[in-house]
């Protein structure tokens, strides 16, 4: 059933905010531990040869732009009030000020739909405000969700408008492939697609003990026939000549890697602080018990990689920390500012936490959300819904799925 959405969204933040007393600080965390940077190095390897070989074989006139995908759009977006009320996933965020906006996921009222469905689970998070200091890309703003499947054999990106719920607004899935030699390609697999990172025209997504990386200039329609239904990949069909995405009707295609010179880096989740110089890439560890990395490492504006001194490849980590909390599924800083998106336990409500790590105050802990995932930074200028400072983050759960933007400053 259709909400009616953005009044009853605001009914129910102002009503929380009336409350006065919703999600309070809690008692506060110890803070990270600096660790010594050395010896997390990282290499990384790009050629774009292949995924041109595709996009010459599928043919110019089907590729495709991040605003011609949202103008295509076809899976319509849900208020975020489906997720804001007492019990849901994004009850406890929304409770604490009155500027969220987000949504929720297109629910027809099936179990495959996106917000209850158990065969694809949503992951990680990034915006057009990490791709470019202007906000934008391709003349729109927009958010961009990984999600892995659970059978491992698939890794798909949603586009959807940053600003959230309006009427009409909708969002449109891409299948990411691997693009092989003479115009091929295969489905990406066995990737967790725990965090995302927008970065010029490059989308990282991270996949646990390695970084694939993708290239938004490198993005193709797809047949959407029956034909291709069940289908991955370059077939001829009687030498008709179709590039089969199993239903979906857009490509991204794999131009790189990253991956830990020692295998000792971690990579659960994704995140962009524009506010140091130069740029740096956050990478946090997931861990079930305290003691989780948080890495960060300097970036290459003109390469849209990991800087490196030429003719290396490789990179060693800017700065390390030890998280003294378990559970942590994303981490993003600005500057010496730092904010901690973990899981819950038996309610499976997660902690928010926020520590500056050059005053020395202690670390703030609020609860958080319902099956937390990843978190992004807004804060280059206005944000999509008219405010400044935004965090973006989004929820796992069947059933409790959605996308919020939360005031930084409501948190800090």
């Amino acid at each position: 059933m259709r909400r009616t959405g953005r009044i009853a969204m605001v009914a129910v933040l102002v009503a929380a905010a009336l409350a006065g007393s919703a999600n309070p600080a809690q008692a506060a965390d110890p803070p990270p531990t600096k660790l010594s940077a050395s010896g997390y190095t990282l290499t990384t390897s790009r050629s774009y040869g292949n995924a041109d070989l595709l996009g010459g074989a599928i043919g110019a006139a089907k590729k495709r732009g991040v605003d011609w995908i949202l103008a295509n759009a076809n899976r319509s977006l849900e208020p975020l009030s489906c997720q804001t009320g007492s019990g849901k996933a994004m009850y406890h965020l929304a409770a604490r000020g009155t500027g969220e906006y987000g949504f929720c996921w297109d629910d027809t009222g099936t179990s495959t739909d996106d917000p209850s469905t158990t065969a694809w689970y949503p992951q990680g998070i990034t915006t057009t405000a990490d791709a470019y200091d202007n906000y934008t890309y391709d003349g729109v703003q927009a958010v961009a969700t990984t999600w892995y499947s659970s059978a491992n054999e698939y890794v798909r990106v949603s586009l959807a408008p940053a600003a959230g719920y309006t009427s009409g607004a909708k969002y449109r899935h891409l299948l990411l492939v691997n693009p092989g030699s003479g115009g091929t390609f295969s489905a990406v697999s066995n990737c967790h697609a725990g965090g995302a990172m927008w970065y010029g025209t490059m989308l990282y997504v991270a996949c646990t003990d390695h970084i694939k990386l993708f290239s938004w200039d490198h993005v193709w329609s797809a047949d959407t026939t029956s034909y291709c239904a069940d289908r991955i990949g370059r077939y001829s069909d009687n030498g008709t000549y179709r590039f089969c995405a199993s239903g979906y009707a857009y490509i991204m295609a794999q131009v790189g890697q990253i991956t830990p010179t020692s295998g000792n880096v971690r990579f659960s989740s994704l995140a962009l602080d524009r506010a140091a110089s130069p740029d740096k890439m956050v990478v946090s560890q997931y861990s079930t018990s305290n003691g989780g990395k948080i890495w960060r490492y300097d970036l290459d504006y003109t390469t849209r990689l990991p800087k490196v001194t030429a003719p290396s490849t490789s990179t060693g980590a800017y700065d390390v920390w030890s998280m003294p909390w378990d559970k942590v599924q994303g981490a993003v800083t600005r500057g010496d500012h730092f904010w901690f998106n973990s899981s819950g336990g038996s309610d499976f409500y997660g902690k928010l936490r926020y520590w500056n790590a050059a005053s020395g105050d202690p670390v703030k802990t609020f609860t958080g959300a319902h099956g937390a995932e990843a978190i992004s930074y807004w804060g280059w200028g206005d944000g999509p819904g008219g405010q400044l400072d935004m965090l973006y983050t989004l929820t796992e759960h069947p059933g409790y799925r959605a996308v919020i933007a939360v005031r930084q400053s409501d948190f800090n």
